[in-house]
């Protein structure tokens, strides 16, 4: 995730299609060992923020593999999100 240049996003909220969530780096490993660390960082670098600063992610501008990947993303990094990982 370094190499993508996606890790000032840690620590934001994310506003997804269940629910919000911080954006972490237990769910950024987690969606790019799913996915690929390209896709992770193409979703990532696709989100915009609303107008209460949360990101979330334009959907109805995606369709098709890049679209079911997204939201297999999403899910990772929302189920992700509280792994600790100070262990």
């Amino acid at each position: 995730m370094i190499n993508y240049k996606v890790l000032h996003l840690l620590g934001n909220i994310l506003s997804g299609k269940i629910a919000d969530f911080p954006i972490t780096i237990s769910g950024m490993l987690a969606a790019s060992h799913k996915e690929g660390g390209p896709m992770t960082a193409k979703y990532l670098k696709s989100l915009e923020k609303n107008k209460d600063g949360l990101y979330y992610l334009p959907y109805h501008k995606y369709k098709g593999n890049t679209l079911r990947s997204f939201l297999a993303i999403e899910t990772r990094l929302r189920e992700f999100s509280n792994l600790n990982t100070d262990n």
